[in-house]
C-alpha cells in the first residue's frame, strides 16, 4: 500500500486485491480507526474515491487527507448523521427513492435514524451491494419489476433475488437516491444491475430484517 506525502497533503493509493493479499482500513469514526488516529495530521478530512467496478484492474481507489481531500467537478454534498449509540457508523439522510423521476411509495420513517440506533442508512466501503430495510426493498422491487420487461432468471447462484436473463444491452429503468437537501443522486445503470455473468443481469441490492440500518454499498 504505497504512500505519497506531498505539500500539505497525504495521498494513500489502495490496490484492492493485489497478490499479496488484503486487508481492512478502518474510515469510521470510532476511536481505533485511521481516520480517528490521524485526525490531528490531516484536519480531520479525508475522502476516499471509489472508481467502478468496469474501470480495468490495474486501476487504484485513492485515499485522500487534508487539503488533497477538496472535491471539485460539480461534487455535491449532504450532511452526515451520528448516532449516540453507534458512533462508529456514517450515517446518511436518504429521503427516499425515486424510478424513472416517480417517487417508489416506501412507509414513512423508513429510513430514520431512531434513538436506540434502529433504521437510519450507513455508507460502508466495505458492503459491496446495497442493503435496504425490507420495508423499502419490497416496494423498490416490486417497481422495478413493473418496470422491465425481460425473462426473470434464478439468481441463487450469486445471490440475487432479482435476476434476468439476458446477453446484450437492455433498456432499463433510471434509480435515484434522494437526500436532504434536495440532493438526488442518479445511479448509472452499471451502479445498480450487474452483468452476474455472460447471460445473467442482476440488481445489485438486497432486502434485510426491518429495524437494522440500511446500507449504502460501494457498487452504487
Amino acid at each position: 500500500m504505497p504512500v505519497q506525502v506531498g505539500d500539505g497533503e497525504f495521498l494513500m493509493k489502495v490496490a484492492v486485491g493485489t497478490p499479496t493479499g488484503g486487508g481492512l482500513v478502518g474510515l469510521g469514526r470510532g476511536a481505533l480507526s485511521l481516520i480517528s488516529q490521524l485526525r490531528s495530521k490531516v484536519d480531520k478530512k479525508f475522502s476516499y474515491c471509489l472508481l467502478s467496478i468496469t474501470d480495468s484492474s490495474s486501476q487504484t481507489s485513492p485515499l485522500f487527507f487534508r487539503q488533497g481531500a477538496s472535491l471539485s467537478g460539480g461534487a455535491k454534498f449532504i450532511p452526515l448523521i451520528k448516532s449516540s449509540v453507534i458512533p462508529t457508523f456514517w450515517y446518511i439522510p436518504i429521503t427516499g427513492i425515486t424510478l424513472d423521476g416517480k417517487a417508489i411509495d416506501i412507509p414513512a420513517g423508513t429510513f430514520d435514524l431512531q434513538s436506540d440506533g434502529s433504521r437510519g442508512m450507513i455508507i460502508d466501503s466495505e458492503t459491496t451491494v446495497t442493503i435496504l430495510d425490507e420495508a423499502a426493498y419490497s416496494p423498490v422491487k416490486d417497481d422495478i419489476q413493473s418496470a422491465i420487461d425481460l425473462t426473470p432468471a434464478d439468481g441463487s447462484s450469486v445471490g440475487s433475488n432479482l435476476c434476468y436473463q439476458t446477453s446484450g444491452k437492455v433498456s432499463l429503468p433510471s434509480l435515484t437516491f434522494n437526500f436532504k437537501g434536495g440532493v438526488d443522486y442518479e445511479l448509472p445503470v452499471d451502479n445498480f444491475f450487474i452483468q452476474a455473468s455472460s447471460d445473467l443481469l442482476c440488481l445489485a441490492m438486497l432486502g434485510e430484517p426491518s429495524g437494522n440500518p440500511s446500507i449504502f454499498g460501494n457498487i452504487q
